[in-house]
């Protein structure tokens, strides 16, 4: 439950840093759980045994697509409906309940929950396993083929929308360079130093101030303040020169060149 919060949390937050690389992570990683988990159920099911699940599995999956995914939705959903809880953005139709207790979660989750009796060896673990199985697989090969069809009948379709802008961190392994932070205190001589008046090394370039809460675009007039961090890009070639040059600006100022 932890982890499945964790998620959630992590797939909706929006100034999630490195965002991409870390969906592209999980992403991934979830891949390789679920493949882990229908090679735990290949190995683990036996063909010999199944017809003596099919009743069961039936009855289970009338109850659920009937009965449970609906009363799940209705609980969980309609008091969304209600105007002192929703927001413009959280508005539930009936239309759209009634498409969310038509699909549900099937394969992976399924198959953990199965597998749990089966791995404490408790009586008639194996029944519910081989059910479980033959819901999985009713549910996949007939009812998600018919979740277009079922969408556009309750007309819950939406017209194609662009994808997220993907936004990602500069390949600076690519530029051989790296990002300098300079934080500018009380006591540092860069206090009111025209950018133009860095004698920065070819190669490296002020690149943002960061000034409070936000962000400011460089220019040659733009002057430094008390407490503003400066980024500045250097390629590793003159990475150290650039240190040096900015630790000596911050004791001499600008007549550093002079002194």
């Amino acid at each position: 439950m932890a982890v499945y919060v964790a998620a959630v949390i992590l797939g909706s937050s929006i100034d999630l840093p490195h965002r991409r690389a870390v969906l592209g992570f999980s992403d991934g990683m979830s891949w390789l759980a679920e493949i882990g988990l229908f090679v735990m159920l290949g190995l683990l099911a036996q063909p010999d045994r199944l017809p003596a699940s099919i009743g069961i599995a039936l009855f289970a999956t009338g109850v659920l697509v009937l009965v449970g995914r609906p009363f799940a939705a209705v609980v969980s959903l309609a008091p969304f409906r209600l105007r002192w809880l929703r927001r413009a953005s959280s508005k539930w139709t009936g239309r759209e309940i009634g498409f969310v207790s038509i699909v549900g979660l099937r394969g992976a989750v399924p198959i953990v929950f199965a597998a749990i009796p089966l791995g404490l060896g408790v009586g008639g673990a194996e029944i519910i396993f081989d059910a479980t199985l033959i819901v999985v697989l009713v549910l996949t090969l007939l009812q998600a083929p018919s979740l277009p069809w079922v969408a556009r009948r309750l007309g819950v379709t939406t017209p194609a929308e662009p994808e997220e802008l993907s936004v990602d961190v500069a390949p600076l392994d690519d530029l051989n360079a790296a990002v300098l932070g300079i934080d500018i205190g009380a006591d540092s001589r860069l206090v009111g130093v025209y950018v133009r008046e860095i004698p920065l090394p070819q190669g490296a370039v002020v690149s943002l101030i960061v000034r409070g809460d936000h962000a400011e675009a460089v220019g040659d007039e733009t002057r430094l303040r008390m407490g503003d961090r400066v980024i500045v890009v250097a390629a590793d070639r003159v990475r150290v020169e650039t240190e040096d040059r900015l630790r000596a600006l911050s004791r001499s100022g600008r007549l550093h060149g002079w002194t």
